[in-house]
């Protein structure tokens, strides 16, 4: 039997953050106090079963991603927004004219799109300078695969630009 558990583990589990580099994903916990400067720093601590259902939605992520590449989407494109204190990562999952989708893979169908969910594409959409965003859930009926719509938002610089100050207030508290 070969075990594959140190592996995943070591993939999936939380690489300390940078000083000066913020990802898009972590924007909310940040802003919403859901994390201290400590953790940050220290990285998220997950367990076996986080890390199992990360690396299974991973996986079907990839393959609705494989399948939007085929329709035209520019998949995963990634941006850098330098600013005077720090810079913003983000990749958005997909991409296709002046619209942006982000795909939701977990177990259970969400009937609509998480605060955080929302509050991430607001995000792109100002960071990739496009009007609308798309939250979608892949689903089956009978014979057929879909992106369900759960969540829809337009492009809102304002909000940007508080994320952008509170990102800068948080990043004066890591040093």
């Amino acid at each position: 039997m070969i075990d594959l558990t140190p592996t995943l583990l070591t993939k999936y589990q939380d690489k300390k953050k940078e000083i000066n580099r913020f990802s898009v994903s972590d924007c909310w916990a940040i802003i919403h106090g859901r994390i201290t400067p400590k953790d940050y720093l220290r990285g998220e601590i997950r367990d076996f079963s986080q890390i199992f259902k990360m690396w299974q939605g991973t996986w079907k992520h990839n393959q609705i991603q494989e399948l939007l590449k085929e329709l035209g989407y520019e998949i995963e494109p990634k941006i850098e927004y330098k600013t005077d204190d720090f810079v913003l990562v983000g990749k958005a999952d997909a991409i296709l004219g002046d619209e942006i989708l982000e795909i939701k893979t977990s177990a259970e169908l969400i009937p609509n799109a998480k605060s955080w969910h929302i509050e991430q594409v607001m995000i792109y959409l100002s960071l990739f300078k496009k009007q609308k965003g798309v939250i979608v859930q892949p689903i089956t009926k009978g014979n057929k695969l879909f992106l369900k719509e759960i969540g829809k938002v337009e492009r809102d610089d304002e909000f940007f630009r508080k994320v952008l100050e509170e990102l800068k207030e948080f990043q004066s508290k890591l040093k």
